[in-house]
Parts: structure tokens; sequence; C-alpha cells
């Protein structure tokens, strides 16, 4: 866990000196996802918003389900929301790192439903003015102590506009890896 901190930390102490374009906070992304290993598919929404100066607010829903053609005797579908919200900071002309604090709503079919917490580190850079690099590491309190508590999210945003973006993201969270492949729309500022 420390490597995972101690690089997401120097990442956002390094400057990438492409473009003087501040990531953007105000966010609206919808992805789809698919996992072949536990054969799960589904839909993420997430929205960010910030209320003032360093400070914002969000929110996400995402619902994996699996394959009906091969739902196996342990259904490992879920339904997942995140309400929260966190600081952000400038550590250079174009990156920004943040803190998040959220609360997870986790309802796994096979299983009672779960209100968990979970505490994101994160750095966002724009490596030009089309690219942007988001890096996270999270921790989530599982109530089953066999369950991994670190994740992670590594994305590449393309902005095709200043207000739209596909997003290509790779996720780590409850033990499955996810691809996710969306679109992001910003206020452009």
């Amino acid at each position: 866990m420390n490597n995972k901190l101690t690089m997401i930390f120097a990442a956002g102490l390094i400057s990438t000196a492409a473009s003087s374009t501040q990531p953007h906070q105000a966010l609206i992304d919808l992805a789809y996802s698919e996992d072949d290993e536990s054969e799960l598919n589904g839909e993420t929404f997430r929205i960010q918003l910030p209320i003032k100066q360093g400070v914002f607010l969000s929110g996400s829903k995402t619902e994996m389900d699996q394959d009906a053609d091969t739902a196996s005797l342990f259904d490992t579908s879920y339904s997942r929301r995140e309400l929260g919200g966190g600081f952000h900071w400038q550590t250079s002309p174009d990156a920004s790192m943040y803190l998040a604090y959220h609360k997870v709503d986790f309802e796994p079919a096979a299983g009672e439903s779960d209100n968990l917490t979970k505490y994101s580190l994160g750095w966002r850079g724009r490596l030009s003015q089309s690219f942007e690099l988001t890096l996270e590491y999270n921790q989530t309190d599982f109530a089953d102590s066999d369950i991994d508590r670190g994740g992670y999210v590594a994305g590449l945003h393309f902005y095709a506009t200043p207000t739209f973006a596909i997003t290509l993201e790779s996720e780590r969270w409850f033990e499955q890896d996810r691809l996710l492949l969306g679109v992001r729309f910003t206020s452009g500022r």
C-alpha cells in the first residue's frame, strides 16, 4: 500500500509541462464496463461538482450484472451507490491532487446490503490540451476481512472539445478488475 501511495504522491509533484491547463473540476461521466473474468457487465454514472475553491461534492451509481447465459451458482452481480466529497489542490500549472471521502451503499446480489466507507487519494494531470491522466488509490472498509480493501483507478481522457471527452479507465474494486469505456462532459473551465 505504501508503494502505491508513494507513486501517486510522486506523480502529483511532477509537472507535465505540455500545457498550462488545470483538470476540470465539474464533471459528468457515463461509462460501460465489462469484466471477462467474472462475466459481469454494467454501467457507471458519476458526477462531481465544485462547491467552492478546492472543495467538491461527488456521487456515483454503478450497476454490474452477470450475463444470464453464463450465470453461475454464485451470482457476483452488485449495485453500488457512493455519495461524498473531498478537497483538491494544484500541484503544478496543469495538475492537481485530491483527497476524497465517500459513503458507499453496496448491494451484492448474493448477500445483504452493506454501508461502507471509501477513502481516496488521487492525481489528475493534463498531458496536453487534449489528454488528461487520472491515477487514484482507494481503500474501502469491507466487513469481510477476506476481501482486499485496496483498489485503484487509472484513466486516460481524450478531450475532443473543451467540454467533451472520450474516456478509458481501468478500475479494481471488490476484488474485480474492470475496463470502462465512456464519455465525460465538463464545464469547460
